[in-house]
């Protein structure tokens, strides 16, 4: 069973599976950490999905420029900009507002 639910910008229902499994093309992982960050794209890699880890907003924003990913995994509290921020720049410009992005915190 699916607990989770979200719509699209048209009232589509889409089921959380559907949105995740979708998703085979690119997965970044963001984090300062670079512990964490090797264990998230391990995990990612070796359950099918392709992964790079980035390890700041400069980072992401330099590879942006070559490859537009699937998802996002954002950890909220790094050096430099924060999560949080990075979230702001990403959803204020046209090219990079409909990446999805979950918000990680260790």
């Amino acid at each position: 069973m699916i607990s989770h639910v979200f719509f699209n910008k048209s009232d589509t229902i889409i089921h959380a599976y559907d949105v995740f499994f979708s998703f085979t093309e690119m997965i970044f992982c963001v984090d300062d950490d670079s512990a964490i960050r090797d264990i998230e794209v391990y995990t990612l890699q070796q359950t099918g999905f392709k992964a790079k880890g980035l390890s700041c907003a400069d980072e992401l924003f330099s590879e942006l420029k070559n490859i537009i990913p699937d998802l996002i995994i954002l950890d909220i509290m790094m050096t430099g900009k924060d999560g949080i921020q990075i979230l702001k720049e990403l959803k204020s410009n046209p090219k990079y507002e409909n990446i999805p992005v979950i918000m990680a915190t260790a």
